[in-house]
This record gives C-alpha cells, sequence and structure tokens, in this order.
C-alpha cells in the first residue's frame, strides 16, 4: 500500500533526527517545503508515539540518542514548563531562609536555582553545576555559593574531578536535591553516568535530608546504575503531568510525592 503525504513526511522527519542529534522547525519546513504549523503538528504526533521528544523550536531524537546522553543545552529545552512547575514547588515546600541546600548539576535543579535566585531566599547553596551557580550569582547578596571545581564537562554543565569527594570530608546540609534519569517503583531511583555515582552518594552522606526531582519523563524508566532506594529518600518531587498510576505506586512503597497533587 503507498504511502500517505503524512506518513511519507513523518518518515523524512524521522530520518533527519537519525542524522542529527536536533533539528529545528525552520530546517524541517525548509526540508520538508511545508509550513511550520504542519511540522509542530507532526512533531506533536511522533512525540505522543515515543518516536522523538520535541524542545523549544524544534525537537531531538530517542532511542538512538537517550535523553539523559543529550547535551545540557538540548535537555535544558526539553520540558522546560514541568521543571519551572517542579522547582517552584521546591521552593515553596521544602526550602526555608538560612538553609544550608545541594543542588545537583542535572537541568531541573538548575531551574530550581534560577527560582531560588528570583525568590532571593537567603541561605547557603553548595553545587558543581556552572548553569545552577550562574543563576545563583545574580542573588549574591542574599545567596551564599560554594562551587565544587575540577575539569569542566560542558556536555553536562557541571565540574568534576576524581578528588571532588574528598572536599566534601567537613562540609553538612539540611537538603540535597538531586537530579535523576529513572524512577522506578520496584526498584528506586536511577542514572546512566556511571562517573556521577560516587558524588551523589557523598552529597547523601553529608545531608540531612535527600529529595529526588524528576519529570513525568523519568517515572516508570531504569536506567543504567541504581542510585539509591526509596528508604534513603525523604521524599520525590514531580510535576502534574506524572500519570495518577505512578504516583500511587510510589506511595504504595511509602514514598512521599510531591507536586503531583
Amino acid at each position: 500500500m503507498e504511502q500517505s503525504k503524512v506518513e511519507k513526511r513523518h518518515n523524512e522527519i524521522l530520518k533527519m533526527l537519525n542524522s542529527n542529534d536536533s533539528v529545528t522547525v525552520a530546517e524541517f519546513c525548509e526540508n520538508l517545503k511545508c509550513s511550520e504549523s504542519t511540522i509542530r503538528n507532526d512533531l506533536a504526533f511522533l512525540e505522543k508515539n515515543g518516536q522523538l521528544l520535541r524542545t523549544f523550536g524544534g525537537a531531538v531524537k530517542t532511542g538512538i540518542t537517550p535523553y539523559n546522553l543529550l547535551d545540557v543545552k538540548l535537555r535544558k529545552s526539553i520540558y522546560l514548563q514541568e521543571k519551572t512547575e517542579i522547582a517552584r514547588c521546591v521552593v515553596e515546600k521544602l526550602i526555608a531562609p538560612h538553609m544550608t541546600v545541594i543542588l545537583d548539576a542535572g537541568t531541573t535543579c538548575q531551574e530550581i536555582a534560577v527560582e531560588m535566585a528570583r525568590q532571593r531566599i537567603p541561605g547557603t547553596v553548595i553545587t558543581n553545576s556552572f548553569y545552577a551557580a550562574a543563576a545563583l550569582v545574580q542573588a549574591a547578596d542574599t545567596i551564599d555559593l560554594y562551587m565544587f571545581g575540577g575539569l569542566f564537562d560542558s556536555s553536562r554543565g557541571r565540574f568534576y574531578d576524581v578528588y571532588l569527594p574528598n572536599a566534601f570530608d567537613h562540609m553538612r546540609a539540611d537538603l540535597y536535591l538531586m537530579g535523576v534519569d529513572g524512577i522506578n517503583a520496584d526498584s528506586g531511583v536511577s542514572i546512566t553516568g556511571v562517573d556521577e555515582i560516587q558524588t551523589k552518594r557523598q552529597f547523601m552522606g553529608i545531608s540531612q535530608k535527600t529529595v529526588a526531582v524528576a519529570d513525568h519523563s523519568k517515572m516508570g524508566r531504569n536506567s543504567l546504575r541504581l542510585l539509591a532506594s526509596f528508604d534513603e529518600l525523604d521524599a520525590v518531587v514531580v510535576d502534574k503531568k506524572t500519570p495518577a498510576a505512578d504516583v500511587s505506586r510510589l506511595l504504595e512503597k511509602g514514598v512521599k510525592v510531591l507536586g503531583a497533587e
């Protein structure tokens, strides 16, 4: 049976994404000779079917290039509204004035840094995230910032060094906001980057509370390495698009879930 025009266009979109980490709407329009509204409808359909992820102004491929391995600048634009929603929930419900907070290097934690700076909440933040630190500098008069150094990993927007954990020995924090790549009710929280495990576990060790932050795309997923079980977490913060079934399963495991109200 001959393919319809729509099917042909969808195949061309996927071919373009298979050759690139990301493609803009303008590039799709130019190559496929169709309108922006048509392309946006196509991208919405293909995303619903799990064949791509839409970004602000384009799309990125999935499967061959998993979301968590994409460049941080691409990941930042994916599910931005949901990450902003999570950030506001965290600042409203978990962060009090004069707390010491550790912010992970993930894109959701970047949005938490933006929200903390916007509200100018007095306190101390510890981070190895370049982008979180850049946001917090805007509120340097109220937020004390501690930055861990090392080699700058531009793909993840963080500083990393094998000696970094030694810097934690004499530090303590009230709250660690931890970015993850997967949350599965049957196993726990997981990540893909093997080199991140030691740092994240160290952050957990020096914090009174650990809270995982994750948009709905992370729910039900298992990434390469198990990072923590649910009895090691004090809460999980998600966005309102998180399926009710996933929230219910976490609650059944005794996990405190915020943000899905």
